[in-house]
């Protein structure tokens, strides 16, 4: 098997189409590999375009060329140099000296590809993966021109199943599939990105990210990273479902496309952000992404579609950190605040550790098919015997209280005074029923207060409780909150 490296400007032209059309006929024909790396065209210092960083940027795909991996380089170097100065096409054929190197056009100190009859640009083609297969001494069985005249060459490049519709049919719905997807919901949302080279007819893809973006400029160029991260791939049409990513190295990313008996031929994209290089998409080529302009839109659009995963992924972070922040606030989790939990009247916990104590019993029970329940407890009575009968009648008033409380809710529940004259409790349990049951247990407790003449003064309790089944959203301050308001409609009646 022959690995051929082609490097071309973008696919914008019909010569270049009709010429990727005649060289991917032919290295199925002769069982090669052909790998095409579309780079736009170089562009010197001064020109209008270098004001526009994406010219600069498009040629770094050369930089993905592996001597130790491809055996021929094919350069079409009137579309690449075609803006370039003599110095800097001088300058890029340099780094070429020494390799099994055909140009498409006559070019001085490099062997040419056999020219084709004037127009016939797929068996120019031919021509240069037959060319490149002898260069590399792996001349195929057969030599001979397939035989089909160029209509006919047209029409069997260009067949595609009538359910996909033209390319720029195609190039729109994957527009709208991938800037419009709500990509935090995928388990692997770079499984998305890649399910959209299906519908262009790739068997074969895979989606490469470097660890951190590499700034790439005219003034400090990049050095290629050494490893990549293999991100999603799909072979045979069919997605390897990663569940995380693998890192490859930079010099080893076409071998999964190497040797394969059902495709032969292979479009490589490099991703970048402005002056940063973020990646590398490998395609298997079709005629769909050999139409003009669509390669290059698709290739873009998969930049844009990283670029939102990326931003998803960094509302979630941003997210969870709130979350975080928020239940270390809910938690009571500062030093200071931590130093005491215990409600020094009543030996039960205080407002802080009533928090931090509720907040660490819903993360580690409260779940689906487990219920909630919440109650507050007013002494509204306990201003009037502090008044009339003195603060320790009124201290042993709040711990006879805590003590029934105890008593009621269980030693399973987590009982703190978070105000003078209120406490708060928290039960996780599977029984739905158990609200119910306190709410009449406290019903009767608080007549039995009412009615005791074994002090000069009365009792009384004023109490909600509620009960919550689970939701992933649902929090300990909102539950408090909703009881609180239910107690204030009580106090109301």
């Amino acid at each position: 098997m022959t690995r051929i490296a082609f490097l071309i400007s973008e696919i914008v032209s019909e010569r270049t189409r009709r010429i990727l059309q005649g060289a991917a006929q032919e290295a199925e024909r002769t069982g090669s590999a052909l790998f095409v790396y579309p780079g736009r065209y170089l562009v010197s210092t001064g020109r209008e375009e270098t004001e526009h960083p994406d010219f600069y940027q498009e040629t770094a795909v050369f930089d993905y060329i592996d001597p130790a991996n491809t055996d021929v380089i094919l350069l079409d170097t009137r579309e690449i140099c075609k803006h370039a100065s003599a110095r800097k096409k001088e300058k890029f054929l340099s780094a070429f000296a020494g390799k099994k190197v055909l140009t498409m056009q006559e070019t001085e100190g490099f062997p040419c590809v056999t020219q084709a009859e004037n127009g016939k640009y797929e068996q120019l083609g031919e021509h240069a993966v037959r060319d490149a297969i002898r260069l590399a001494n792996k001349a195929p069985e057969k030599t001979e021109v397939s035989g089909l005249t160029e209509e006919e060459t047209e029409e069997a490049a260009i067949k595609t199943p009538s359910s996909r519709g033209s390319a720029m049919d195609v190039l729109s719905r994957a527009t709208h599939a991938l800037l419009h997807h709500s990509y935090y919901q995928d388990s692997n949302p770079y499984d998305t990105i890649l399910r959209q080279t299906l519908a262009f007819g790739s068997r074969y893809s895979a989606l490469y990210l470097f660890r951190e973006a590499s700034e790439h400029t005219e003034r400090n160029p990049w050095e290629i990273p050494s490893e990549m991260l293999l991100i999603s791939m799909i072979r045979a049409g069919k997605g390897t479902k990663q569940a995380e990513a693998k890192s490859v190295r930079t010099k080893d990313v076409l071998k999964p496309f190497q040797g394969l008996t059902d495709a032969h031929a292979f479009i490589l994209n490099n991703l970048f952000l402005n002056e940063r290089q973020v990646g590398l998409l490998v395609m298997e080529l079709t005629p769909h992404l050999a139409s003009p302009y669509v390669n290059t839109q698709f290739a873009s659009l998969v930049t844009g579609a990283v670029r939102l995963i990326a931003g998803d992924q960094e509302l979630l972070r941003a997210q969870d950190e709130i979350k975080a922040n928020k239940q270390a606030m809910d938690k009571d989790q500062s030093v200071l605040e931590r130093l005491g939990d215990e409600d020094y009247l009543t030996k039960r916990l205080n407002r802080r550790g009533f928090f931090a104590q509720a907040y660490d019993a819903l993360q580690k029970s409260f779940r689906e098919g487990t219920v909630a329940i919440v109650a507050y407890i007013d002494m509204d009575s306990i201003k009037s015997i502090n008044e009339f009968f003195g603060r320790e009648e009124g201290d042993a008033a709040v711990r006879r209280v805590a003590d029934l409380l105890s008593e009621v809710f269980g030693k399973e529940s987590i009982l703190g005074r978070i105000r003078g004259n209120e406490f708060a409790v928290l039960l996780v349990t599977e029984d739905a029923g158990r609200a119910d049951e306190l709410k009449e247990e406290m019903s009767q407790q608080n007549m039995r207060l009412m009615k005791d003449e074994t002090k000069p003064y009365i009792i009384h309790l004023q109490f909600s409780i509620c009960a919550f089944r689970h939701e992933d959203n649902l929090s300990l301050k909102e539950m408090l909150a909703q009881t609180d308001d239910n107690l204030q409609k009580i106090r109301q009646m």
